[in-house]
């Protein structure tokens, strides 16, 4: 039996920007692949990092019915991100006490994460206060980033035309939003979460917007580069 359209029910915005969210990941995704070659290495890492993003929020868009695999591919993903982007902020740290601060933060990581799975296993649910410490953690390492350009020359510091500036950008962007969301996700299904997730698809668009954008950047400066360097 076929449903007309008036059997259909209508979405709510929350919804349309759920699904917007959930396939904004292919964007980035799609132009890191295609651009993979020109890309340095901090964009490798953000087209891997979408690669394996893509995965659990496609689960999600097609509403697939299985709690145990979602949970799996969702807790699967965020050791991976967390790793791939310590890599990303550990290169654009050069002070010795600030390195220092990351990788206590992930000897920290290890241990609460550790915690974690053994507290509730990796299957049973979706661990959000694992995601939770991987967004504050993040936010840190972004304080430390921005913090750090005070005491740079004007031709060191990140600005609009600094590719890697789209990274921290759009991460600055998401994760103090996703740290609150994560935080309480218990609640996520009374009523008055829906304003807050919301916001958290917006935000998560805004995030994958500025990693297109950055990897555009990159892609278009490293092609000048080398076309430069072939002309000298």
């Amino acid at each position: 039996m076929y449903l007309s359209i008036h059997q259909l029910a209508p979405m709510t915005v929350e919804e349309v920007l759920g699904l917007i969210s959930d396939w904004s990941v292919v964007i980035p995704f799609l132009t890191g692949l295609l651009l993979f070659k020109k890309l340095s290495i901090d964009f490798k890492l953000i087209t891997i990092i979408t690669a394996l993003s893509t995965v659990p929020q496609l689960m999600n868009a097609f509403k697939l019915d299985n709690d145990a695999l979602k949970n799996f591919t969702y807790n699967l993903y965020t050791p991976f991100e967390f790793l791939l982007l310590y890599f990303i902020f550990i290169r654009h740290v050069n002070e010795r006490k600030e390195r220092q601060v990351l990788k206590t933060s992930v000897v920290l990581y290890i241990l609460l994460s550790v915690l974690f799975i053994y507290n509730s296993g990796f299957v049973a649910r979706f661990l959000n206060e694992w995601a939770c410490i991987n967004n504050l953690i993040y936010t840190a390492w972004i304080l430390i980033i921005f913090y750090n350009q005070y005491s740079l020359s004007n031709n060191s510091k990140l600005n609009l035309q600094t590719p890697v500036f789209w990274i921290f950008t759009g991460l600055l962007f998401y994760t103090p939003c996703s740290s609150i969301v994560f935080s309480i996700w218990t609640f996520k299904d009374q009523p008055g979460f829906v304003a807050l997730k919301s916001i958290h698809h917006v935000v998560n668009i805004g995030m994958y917007v500025c990693f297109t954008i950055g990897i555009y950047k990159d892609a278009l400066l490293n092609s000048s580069f080398k076309t430069n360097n072939m002309i000298s």
